[in-house]
């Protein structure tokens, strides 16, 4: 084996991507001489000989000290290495990553819709009209209040929005209130389940079947606003109620003879 023989090959410029492999051989030079590529490098033998002869465009030339080329196997020199600036082979070729075989398509938007479902849930929160529901709390035993919060809202769903807005007195039939816990008042009014902080009318579920993360991520970017809250999603309506974190209040005789007051603000 002759590592330290140099040598030397040309190959046309209209087959330079026969040399792409070549870029992970180290010492390897090139130089474009007319419309043929040089190469040089060293370290052949018959080994070497069997990869680099497929590839060029003519024999693989011995590489003398002098510059002088002799095929590969013979004797005598027939030609010489032409004067170029040489550089390495991987500064000159640069590979081209395949285009993706993949096709953009625009993925269409899914509408989140209410649907009826057979699945079971149990309700977890009510809304009811406020007069039933004080006479109710005022009179109820204590342990069927303890595990509840309740917040106000006027009884216009339209009217119904975020707590940053007006606050309003508690006192006429306009008012729906919220409540929320295990043990609910055995009142008239809309029952919903409770998944994350979306409340889901009961008998129905959303669609597509996105988890609540997912659902909570895309009420909070169309309203702009990420504050903590409950939102009430009434599938007649087709609305969506929020009541932040920060308006539900213990559920005990005394909070709702002060809301009965006036005394505690209310979602508007």
């Amino acid at each position: 084996m002759r590592l330290n023989t140099f040598w030397s090959f040309r190959v046309s410029l209209n087959h330079l991507q026969r040399v792409g492999d070549l870029r992970s051989l180290s010492g390897v030079l090139a130089a474009i001489v007319g419309d043929m590529f040089w190469l040089r490098g060293a370290g052949l033998d018959a080994e070497l000989h069997r990869l680099l002869a497929p590839i060029a465009d003519g024999p693989v030339f011995e590489l003398a000290s002098d510059g002088r080329l002799t095929p590969f196997g013979a004797a005598v020199p027939i030609e010489r290495l032409p004067e170029a600036d040489w550089k390495p082979l991987s500064d000159i070729l640069t590979p081209i990553l395949p285009l993706s075989q993949m096709t953009a398509v625009q993925v269409p938007r899914l509408r989140l819709t209410l649907e009826r479902t057979t699945s079971e849930q149990d309700a977890t929160l009510l809304v009811t009209e406020w007069t039933s529901f004080s006479n109710w709390a005022l009179t109820a035993p204590e342990v069927r209040l303890r595990s509840c919060r309740f917040a106000v809202c006027r009884e216009s769903l339209a009217e119904f929005g975020s707590s940053s807005g007006p606050r309003h007195q508690v006192g006429g039939p306009r008012h729906r209130v919220a409540i929320m816990g295990q043990l609910l008042p055995p009142l008239v009014g809309a029952r919903f389940w409770l998944t994350g902080s979306i409340a889901i009318p009961l008998g129905f579920h959303w669609v597509p079947r996105v988890d609540a993360k997912t659902v909570e991520a895309v009420f909070a970017k169309a309203t702009e606003d990420s504050a903590p809250k409950i939102r009430l999603w009434h599938a007649e309506q087709h609305l969506v109620e929020e009541i932040v974190t920060s308006d539900w209040v213990p559920l005990t005789r005394a909070n709702v003879r002060a809301t009965e007051a006036g005394t505690i603000a209310v979602s508007s």
